[in-house]
């Protein structure tokens, strides 16, 4: 089970939500491509945080970049996060 409802906007393109009932299912991991993602709305306390860094908080507006092969999380708050991810693909970004 993903802990996130994903919608496909394009290719590269995803917009994901996330609810702080499946927190248990927020695990550190790494992706195969860099990425960006863009906070669209965000509850309190989400936090995001990038192997070896402390956790940034995260709130509409903020884009963080997301090194492909580079451990990271998302750190529950309250209520939810939604996200719009863009995936680098061949450099898309």
């Amino acid at each position: 089970m993903k802990p996130y409802k994903e919608i496909k906007i394009s290719k590269y393109v995803f917009e994901r939500t996330f609810d702080a009932k499946n927190k248990d299912l927020f695990e550190w991991h790494r992706d195969k491509e860099d990425r960006k993602i863009i906070v669209l709305e965000s509850n309190k306390n989400w936090f995001f945080q990038l192997d070896n860094e402390l956790p940034k908080e995260l709130y509409p507006g903020i884009i963080i970049t997301i090194p492909k092969n580079v451990f990271h999380r998302v750190i529950a708050g309250s209520g939810t996060l939604k996200i719009r991810l863009v995936k680098d693909f061949e450099g898309e970004l």
